[in-house]
């Protein structure tokens, strides 16, 4: 959006605690700068810390803009089909350039002039931060003006139109369509109408020096040791010069482009049609953590940090807990490994041995084979939940997502040689989601039935309850399944 609808000034807070850092920002701005809360989005950014008289602050970017002028553009977008993720103006779009190193950031204060058709703007910059905008009524329509009074005040009964005056200016561009015969002025030497752009020129370098003057006086500040500049025509050298000359500043054209030997394509590109890519390309570098957004405020800022640590923290809890059962599951499975180690070891010494058996001799192996089989029991119960839970997990298509598994044993292990029911197993309970189409709901749940049904781990699968339910703005099938192991 325009820059002339957005305010942007800074302001210095005192260092506080973060919780509190937004309210004192908003007051400090509110008081400084007065908008009204129902006219205006307000947003800012932290610039770094300073000492000022002594007293270590905040450097604070603070801006407003017009909720009426934010709501054309977007409604403007969203008419042609294009819903926006941001909204800035083509200054911050400049400042992105430099926090991306398309131009150096190390060069101290310095300015970047845009001369355009209507007006110029000026943006000055400390480093790679935004410390200035202002706005300059003075543009290429003037220097067409000063050309035409000229040409009409030189006689000759030729009265000079816009688009005449505007092909005369453009002229001494290299890289722009030169006179024609027929064209007014043709014959007229490149000094000759740079003399008669002057007056202009003038105008728009004594703004230029008063806007200098100002940010050095105001902001205590170093001043500008350096002026990019950019135009809505390729600049003709002398201009440069000339601007160069009457403020005592180095000046130099905005073309971040020719610092990056990456990118050939660029070398295809005249000036003029690089310097049209500018605001393109600032813009093209813009993130919600480094370019102000009028429709991403610091609110959402905050709001999206906090969603990203909820989330860091949900994914490091479960890598800890996944972690947890990996290491389980190996040490399990080392274990198990060695007792059948051993186990082969005995039944290969049982082979090989073969004395007179008497009925003390069975009794004994009677009673070895017996604590044998519970030990085998006590194992078995051990890792069965742990095949479960596997087989489960297995069995489970993506679009079936389970809530809880509960598993229950009906009679302690110990008990189960001697004392359990021949129908004594363990039970689970299993609570889930499908989704995916509605008419589609019933038929995936009687397939996950059908799945469980056919594991030699389960039996007796039956459905507890199912309904539909609301999840995240869709409809599912919330179900309740019954099992036995076995």
């Amino acid at each position: 959006m325009s820059a002339a609808e957005v305010n942007v000034h800074h302001i210095k807070v005192p260092r506080v605690a973060k919780k509190q850092l937004d309210n004192i920002i908003y007051w400090t701005a509110k008081k400084e700068y007065p908008f009204e809360e129902k006219d205006f989005i307000f947003d800012f950014e932290l610039q770094g810390e300073i000492v000022d008289q002594g007293i270590p602050k905040y450097s604070v970017m603070v801006y407003s803009a017009p909720i009426a002028e934010v709501e054309k553009v977007r409604i403007l977008f969203s008419e042609i089909g294009i819903p926006l993720t941001g909204i800035t103006i083509a200054p911050f779009a400049i400042q992105n350039i430099f926090r991306k190193k398309w131009m150096p950031a190390n060069e101290g204060t310095v300015a970047s002039l845009y001369i355009g058709n209507d007006f110029s703007r000026i943006d000055i910059l400390s480093g790679e931060n935004l410390e200035m905008i202002r706005g300059i009524k003075t543009g290429i329509t003037s220097m067409m003006e000063a050309i035409a009074d000229t040409f009409n005040e030189s006689g000759g009964g030729l009265r000079l139109g816009k688009e005449e005056a505007r092909k005369i200016l453009f002229s001494i561009a290299s890289d722009s369509d030169k006179l024609k015969e027929t064209d007014a002025g043709f014959g007229l030497a490149k000094e000759k109408i740079f003399d008669m752009a002057l007056p202009a020129l003038e105008r728009l370098v004594r703004q230029i020096e008063r806007t200098l003057e100002y940010y050095t006086s105001t902001s205590g500040l170093e001043k500008v040791e350096k002026i990019y500049i950019s135009s809505a025509m390729n600049i003709y050298e002398p201009i440069i010069n000339y601007i160069s000359e009457q403020l005592g500043v180095k000046t130099e054209v905005f073309d971040p482009f020719a610092r990056q030997v990456a990118f050939p394509a660029v070398d295809s590109l005249n000036l003029s049609e690089r310097m049209s890519f500018v605001p393109a390309l600032g813009l093209s570098l813009s993130d919600n953590f480094r370019t102000p957004n009028v429709i991403f405020t610091y609110q959402q800022k905050k709001r999206e940090l906090y969603v990203k640590r909820f989330n860091r923290g949900i994914l490091a809890a479960f890598i800890i807990a996944l972690i947890i059962c990996f290491t389980t599951l190996i040490f399990q499975g080392l274990e198990a490994k060695l007792l059948n180690g051993k186990l082969e070891k005995l039944e290969k010494g049982i082979s090989s041995y073969n004395p007179l058996l008497t009925t003390e001799k069975i009794e004994k192996m009677a009673t070895e084979v017996a604590m044998k089989r519970q030990i085998r029991g006590v194992y078995a119960e051990r890792y069965v939940n742990v095949a479960v839970i596997g087989e489960i997990s297995d069995l489970t298509p993506a679009n079936i997502r389970l809530i809880s598994l509960k598993i229950t044993a009906t009679v302690p292990v110990k008990d189960k040689v001697e004392k359990a029911p021949k129908d004594a197993n363990d039970g689970i309970i299993l609570e889930g989601l499908v989704s995916g189409e509605r008419a589609m709901l019933d038929s995936s749940l009687a397939q996950y039935v059908m799945k469980l049904e056919n594991s030699p781990m389960l039996r007796q699968i039956t459905i507890g309850k199912s309904s539909i339910v609301k999840f995240r703005k869709s409809e599912v099938l919330q179900f309740t399944l019954n099992a036995k192991v076995g």
